[in-house]
């Protein structure tokens, strides 16, 4: 699971984009997202993540390079996958692995008896 850094707060929370449990600020646009995906440990290590998030802590706001945020940003859309079809997926592996069960039990209750 990815480690990352509320840039409202400096607590640490789970997923870039996540919301954070401390402040609840969710990155919505893909600026905001592009700059808590750097504070990741995708990008940093566990130490700098640390520091930035002690400097936050402190009001102080990381600097970033702004070219790869806006690299970043340009590549979100492309990383998330809409709810629609997310969903679709989940229905589709769950009739998946729901057909095999359904004849295993129909089998063993046709012949079980």
């Amino acid at each position: 699971m990815t480690v990352a850094v509320c840039l409202n707060c400096g607590e640490f929370k789970h997923g870039a984009f996540n919301p954070c449990s401390k402040c609840h600020h969710t990155p919505n646009s893909p600026d905001d997202q592009a700059r808590h995906l750097l504070v990741t440990d995708h990008y940093l290590e566990r130490a700098q993540l640390e520091q930035v998030s002690t400097k936050i802590k402190a009001g102080e706001k990381p600097a970033f390079n702004e070219s790869q945020v806006e690299e970043i940003a340009r590549t979100i859309p492309e990383l998330k996958m809409p709810a629609k079809h997310a969903f679709a997926m989940f229905v589709i592996l769950g009739v998946i692995l729901l057909i095999p069960i359904a004849i295993v039990f129909l089998i063993f209750w046709l012949f079980g008896k």
